[in-house]
């Protein structure tokens, strides 16, 4: 059976995630860890969610008795955890218990190996087995279970790396930054003001519930007026484990992961840091940063939906920058997964350096109009294989132009296949995404 999804597990507390559950997987990939390395050890962290530290304990628990020692964080980020993997010594993996974006009644549970990267689908798959038939699990002695840690020092060590590898002065610079009232709460604010920054924090005062409550990365309307409001520079928002961020310019407008991959692909470029010339992106990146970057003569690669994909990408390709239209943006020369306070800092960087602002920065990308709707189906894999859907998609992107494109793809979970267009003007969107929703409707 499929337990992991794009992100790890994740379900509604209670109801498709239990404390029970939670146990099963810590068990279950404190069994793989024991059979894979001889003395385990692994990180835990959560965010604020009320239901984190249930899961938090329950995981450890779980990887205790299968004789795992267990390093807990408290509320931190998921970046954070998997740079503290990927950089201590000896330990063999990581957990990080969130649901990202999602609201308080959700949460997850998300396993790393000991590079600081998700868990690769083979390694899914062996934990999968144990998750299937855990009366096989062996039994440990009691003198040979694992030990519970509290380590207070993680965040110090991740705030040195921030200070290691940004050399800026944000004193003169006024930014927002909204920490969802999630893991930023807890990095954020500290992290911009190591750099001289006095930041106004919004949405910082986590209850257990208002984790991503009409706030932070996926509901940006409060920041946007207050950056309009104080006459701020920017602003940044942060999802619920801060490993995504949006962007907001002085003018108030949203700016998502294709304008930080642009800003900071082109920066990189023209400082000889970007390497092999590449970033990596995902299917759902705007033509126009597709575009942009080709003018720039920057290659840009394609992956799946997903951070988990974009970071394949990396090491396939061997480049340091990839991201996601969601904000989840990978520097993969400091850590191996999303990271939304870096990101945040890194387009610091560039307004420092080059002491221009966002609209200047983003000069050259021209974003497309996006429509993207979703429709049930009896088989998707059909869907996709259709001939005539095929050949009527292919027609309509050739009356475009090369001005709009038209991609469909299933959903991972769902019975759905998602449809995306892009084009010239919204309307035309509309209209063209309604056709190919209608046309997919009446093959089936």
């Amino acid at each position: 059976m499929s337990y992991f999804g794009t992100d790890g597990f994740r379900g509604k507390v209670n109801e498709g995630l239990t404390a029970l559950q939670a146990f099963k997987v810590g068990e279950a990939y404190g069994s793989y860890l024991r059979t894979h390395f001889e003395q385990p050890r692994v990180y835990i962290g959560q965010d604020t969610r009320l239901s984190s530290p249930m899961l938090s304990s329950a995981v450890a628990s779980g990887l205790s008795s299968q004789g795992v020692d267990c390093f807990l964080l408290g509320v931190t980020s998921t970046p954070m955890v998997s740079f503290l993997t990927q950089s201590s010594e000896g330990f063999s993996g990581a957990v990080m218990i969130s649901a990202s974006h999602n609201p308080y009644y959700d949460n997850g549970i998300k396993l790393f190996a000991e590079t600081g990267e998700k868990l690769s689908p083979e390694v899914e798959q062996l934990i999968e087995r144990h998750l299937d038939d855990l009366t096989k699990l062996e039994v440990l002695d009691g003198s040979k279970i694992g030990r519970l840690y509290n380590d207070q020092q993680g965040i110090e060590k991740y705030l040195a790396l921030l200070t290691d590898t940004f050399k800026m002065d944000l004193s003169n610079y006024q930014i927002v930054l909204d920490c969802a009232n999630g893991s930023a709460t807890s990095t954020a604010q500290r992290a911009f003001e190591l750099f001289g920054a006095k930041p106004v924090v919004i949405h910082n005062q986590p209850d257990g519930l208002n984790i991503n409550r009409e706030c932070g990365s996926t509901h940006t309307d409060s920041l946007r007026k207050k950056v309009v409001e104080l006459k701020a520079d920017l602003g940044f928002a942060f999802d619920g484990d801060a490993d995504r961020m949006m962007m907001v310019n002085a003018q108030g407008q949203e700016l998502n992961g294709d304008y930080i991959l642009y800003i900071l692909g082109r920066y990189l470029r023209n400082r000889g840091f970007l390497k092999g010339n590449t970033v990596v992106g995902t299917v759902m990146a705007n033509l126009g940063l597709i575009k942009a970057f080709q003018k720039e003569e920057i290659h840009f690669v394609t992956t799946d939906v997903g951070d988990k994909y974009v970071s394949l990408g990396l090491q396939e390709h061997q480049a340091i920058l990839g991201g996601e239209q969601s904000g989840h943006i990978i520097l993969k020369d400091f850590i191996n997964t999303g990271d939304g306070v870096m990101s945040a800092l890194a387009v610091m960087s560039v307004l420092h350096h080059t002491q221009l602002d966002l609209e200047t920065l983003s000069q050259g990308l021209t974003i497309y109009p996006q429509r993207l709707l979703n429709t049930k189906v009896k088989d998707k894999h059909n869907v996709l294989n259709d001939h005539h859907i095929k050949t009527y998609i292919q027609d309509i992107e050739e009356s475009l132009q090369g001005n709009g494109r038209i991609l469909v793809r299933p959903s991972g979970t769902e019975p759905l296949v998602r449809v995306m267009v892009e084009a010239s003007t919204q309307a035309q969107c509309d209209l063209l995404c309604h056709q190919v929703v209608e046309y997919i409707q009446s093959r089936e």
